[in-house]
């Protein structure tokens, strides 16, 4: 049983939306209609705080019935346990090899047993120091020794005799044994474990069948707590609000004693419960998280996210449209200031003119106060989604790259005066912008290990490489405006000298050259 409360929101919800739309508004006032002297937000930070004050706002419910079991919960807990053993071995398994690959290169003054075992401890300390290092030890042994690995060897470790015999054989490749490592899969290593937690599950659970039914809701809508002026941007021209860094979210997962008091319609019910659940309250509070947690699945299965910003949206234009008596195009929740500028930039699908200058701000802003690990993949997913779109400059097409903004203040003033020509002629190297839009693909490259690989591949032989591709195509761009346009060129400039726009050879530079 489930139900999505969407636009019809009980008559209660709706008054507590409206009267602090109010609020908002009264505080907020970002079209300065009720008073000519009231200072704005920008200005007044009593009111940031006042909007913070709104808090939680809920535009969205979703109400239902799960039903969940103990052996779910356990064989969640088998499976996450699993996952996370399984990583850390076939991590594991692949660190050593790679080791003993780069052991093996070494040209070492003691070859003895316990020269070769003492150097590869001093130089891999991470690795044997792995809390499974000595299990998987025994594991590549056997089956080095092509013998078979037990249920009942799973915790076993390798003796450090065993372990010297290992490595000095590894290490010299001595009857193949290097070549048979590199062919060695861990499945059997990880088959069982996997049969011992499963049957430490089976003997801790035994006895202790339970099942219960839980009943509940879960809202949704946005937090306004950590409101700032810069989460709002009024788009008067194109009348359209917008909320910068406001997404819904799960305000709230509940499930009470009672979900209908009046009915006595229980929250939490017991459908089968075992002796042994019944003796231990932490089975049952372990059942009940996971009644909430599969309650709050079937609402996201349900999009109450999106329903609640669609709410929200919709609300909002309505009480906003009313207030300023005139009809707004629409109202529109933003991820981060990356998003929002790509909505306002290509919601005529075309980048035009100044614009560049908003991207090259957009993305250094946001590389700024965007702290979290995808970062490059947001900006290089920003800069994708503009060279998709058109682009124009006084009606002529252009490329954008790094260097349309300077093309841009080029041609803007249709001048190129002497000061820009000086500019042109010492030529233009790649800065901290062209760090920054590569900021994904010098990752990507540095991670495949490429760059590790060969040394003349770094940071700079890259961006310069870029750097040099974007100014070809720049020099051509100019030739075309100045050309087309046309753009004038100053008197001073063009004395004993004619415009020659061309990348030069040993360096990505734009070139006067004297008649």
């Amino acid at each position: 049983m489930g139900k999505l409360i969407g636009k019809g929101t009980s008559l209660v919800l709706q008054i507590i939306f409206v009267v602090a739309l109010v609020l908002v508004f009264s505080w907020f006032d970002p079209f300065d209609l009720l008073a000519p002297t009231k200072r704005t937000l920008k200005n007044t930070p009593v009111q940031v705080q006042s909007i913070r004050e709104i808090g939680q706002l809920i535009t969205a419910e979703y109400y239902g019935e799960v039903i969940a079991s103990l052996k779910e919960v356990i064989g969640d807990q088998e499976y996450s346990e699993m996952q996370e053993f399984n990583y850390i071995v076939d991590d594991l398994h692949k660190e050593f090899k790679l080791a003993i690959s780069d052991f093996a290169e070494e040209n070492l003054p003691d070859k003895s047993k316990n020269g070769i075992y003492n150097s590869f401890k001093k130089a891999f300390p991470d690795l044997t120091g792995n809390s499974l290092y000595n299990t998987y030890l025994y594991y590549i042994f056997e089956k080095i020794k092509d013998r078979n690995y037990k249920r009942n060897e799973n915790n076993k470790t390798l003796s450090i005799e065993n372990k010297k015999t290992l490595m000095k054989r590894l290490y010299l490749n001595r009857y193949g044994w290097r070549n048979l490592l590199m062919e060695i899969e861990t499945d059997e290593f990880k088959n069982i474990r996997k049969e011992k937690i499963e049957r430490d599950a089976k003997k801790t659970y035994r006895h202790s069948r339970l099942v219960m039914i839980g009943r509940g809701w879960v809202k949704a809508g946005f937090d306004f707590r950590e409101f700032t002026d810069r989460n709002f941007r009024y788009e008067k021209s194109r009348k359209r609000i917008h909320f910068i860094g406001l997404q819904p979210q799960i305000i709230s997962a509940t499930i009470n004693p009672w979900f209908i008091p009046e009915e006595g319609v229980e929250g939490f019910e017991f459908l089968i419960a075992g002796r042994g659940a019944r003796l231990k309250p932490e089975y049952t509070k372990m059942v009940k998280q996971r009644c909430l947690d599969k309650l709050q699945k079937q609402a996201m299965e349900k999009q109450i996210l999106q329903r609640s910003q669609e709410n929200a949206e919709g609300h909002l234009k309505e009480f906003f449209s009313l207030m300023l008596g005139e009809e707004l195009t629409g109202v529109y929740f933003h991820t981060d200031y990356l998003d929002y500028t790509l909505d306002v930039i290509l919601s005529d699908s075309v980048v035009r003119n100044d614009e560049v200058y908003t991207i090259d701000s957009a993305i250094a802003y946001f590389n700024q106060t965007y702290t979290f690990d995808n970062k490059a993949k947001r900006i290089s997913d920003f800069i994708t989604s503009l060279k998709n779109a058109s682009h124009n400059f006084y009606g002529l097409d252009f490329t954008l790259n790094t260097k349309s903004s300077l093309l841009f203040s080029l041609i803007q003033d249709r001048l190129i005066d002497s000061l820009e020509a000086l500019q042109l002629e010492n030529g233009i190297k790649p800065g901290i912008k062209d760090s920054i839009w590569y900021m994904n693909d010098l990752k990507i490259k540095k991670e495949s290990g490429r760059m590790k690989n060969n040394p003349v591949l770094n940071t700079d032989s890259i961006l310069n490489a870029r750097n040099n591709e974007d100014m070809k195509v720049f020099c051509t761009e100019l030739n075309r405006f100045i050309n087309t346009l046309p753009v004038d060129i100053a008197p001073s400039v063009l004395k004993n000298k004619k415009i020659d726009i061309k990348t030069a050879d040993d360096s990505c530079r734009i070139i006067l050259k004297k008649e």
